[in-house]
């Protein structure tokens, strides 16, 4: 009997430190599985502040390099350029219309009513001599006049031989196109000073 009871006391003195062991290695995993998490919680945070640092220094330089938002005001710009650039040569054009509208208000030079049909190289004394005195009454009696060479213009001959109906007798003396005589007949009115009225002149110009 008293070598039983000392052994069981020795058993029951051994399995108490084991427990105790135990126990401290179970608080030893618990306190450190806590700081592992915090430590991946606080590295998580970390990572997720410098990814939004990352984030806002690209957006950032986005906006520095040019954003959609540039490219489209840039764009804007550029359409309102081209706007200007229009008006100008709007302005160019308005300028060279007007300069247009000034040149076809230029009066034009209006051709006299009286023409002369006859020759610069003609050998006939007549036609010479008549020719000088036809032309010093219109130029007396300031009658502007105009001479159509018929050896120079074969068209003009061709006129004159059909309003003659082919009396190619000259100088003839038309008036707006249309055969008012010879010389004969102006050397008459010259001479009762009516060679105004014998040519029309004193009359509006007759329209075809």
């Amino acid at each position: 009997a008293e070598t039983t009871v000392p052994a069981v006391s020795i058993k029951s003195k051994e399995t108490e430190p084991a427990t105790d062991s135990k126990a401290e290695e179970t608080e030893l995993t618990e306190e450190t599985e806590l700081v592992e998490t915090s430590i991946a919680e606080e590295a998580g945070s970390a990572e997720a502040s410098s990814n939004s640092q990352e984030g806002d220094t690209g957006n950032s330089n986005k906006d520095e390099s040019g954003s959609p938002k540039d490219d489209a005001q840039t764009g804007a710009s550029k359409v309102d350029d081209g706007s200007d650039a229009d008006d100008d040569g709007g302005g160019d054009s308005a300028d060279g219309g007007e300069e247009n509208d000034a040149a076809s208000e230029e009066p034009e030079i209006e051709k006299p009513r009286v023409q002369v049909y006859g020759s610069t190289v003609s050998g006939n004394r007549t036609y010479k001599k008549q020719a000088k005195e036809l032309f010093t009454m219109l130029e007396a009696n300031e009658i502007d006049f105009e001479f159509i060479c018929i050896a120079a213009d074969e068209q003009a001959k061709k006129y004159v031989r059909r309003k003659a109906l082919g009396n190619m007798t000259i100088p003839q003396i038309y008036v707006d196109g249309e055969l008012k005589g010879f010389f004969d007949d102006a050397f008459k009115a010259n001479e009762i000073d009516e060679l105004y009225e014998w040519l029309g002149l004193d009359e509006e110009p007759f329209e075809y």
